[in-house]
């Protein structure tokens, strides 16, 4: 049985690597096979809807997040919640995604963030926002709404950092757009504040 595991697992490898996307690339534990052939070949027989089946499927998203793989792992988490959207592993599934979201957001460098797609942060905001409607308690013990926080910090900070550009190039009409989404969107932000102040000392200027 391990040996009929394995073979499938070198034959998928051969034919999704020339037909499959990069994120969907089919990813084989050898590791895990060697270290427990036998449950491999468990999970192998069984669906992600058995406990059986998620309890291997858990085990691969941890190690997806151990090795920083937060896409892999985000896939893996949503797979996970399409059969269990209730329970512990429902919420454990959804409080996954949000944070494997957050993830690949964060992983690049502080610097240079603004400058990376913001749609991973925002779908990291509506999950959260999610947990936080569904298990109250848990995200207060988990600090939620300071993530939620930070995130809003990012994804003003973002469009400010557009406008800036819009602004630098002497294309004002843009620039101002990017600049009023900034107030109207996240009126409390650092960047909100710092269009207010970057407008008054223009008022004064004037």
């Amino acid at each position: 049985q391990v040996i009929d595991v394995y073979n499938r697992m070198l034959n998928t490898i051969e034919r999704d690597l020339k037909s499959l996307p990069d994120h969907r690339k089919y990813e084989v534990q050898f590791e895990q096979l060697e270290r427990d052939p036998h449950g491999t070949v468990r999970a192998d027989r069984v669906g992600i809807d058995s406990t059986m089946g998620v309890e291997a499927a858990l085990a691969v998203v941890r190690n997806y997040e151990q090795r920083n793989k937060f896409h892999e792992a985000y896939l893996k988490w949503w797979e996970i919640s399409l059969e269990w959207q209730t329970g512990q592993i429902g919420r454990d599934a959804l409080l996954g995604m949000a944070q494997s979201k957050q993830a690949i957001y964060n992983k690049n460098p502080e610097y240079k963030r603004p400058y990376y797609d913001t749609s991973c942060l925002r779908s990291a905001k509506s999950y959260y926002e999610r947990f936080k409607l569904l298990y109250p308690e848990d995200a207060k013990a988990l600090g939620v709404d300071n993530i939620l926080k930070e995130i809003t910090e990012q994804l003003a900070f973002k469009e400010y950092i557009i406008g800036q550009y819009y602004k630098r190039t002497g294309n004002k009409q843009s620039a101002n757009l990017y600049f009023d989404e900034v107030v109207s969107d996240w009126p409390d932000s650092t960047a909100a504040k710092i269009v207010e102040e970057m407008r008054g000392n223009q008022s004064t200027s004037d």
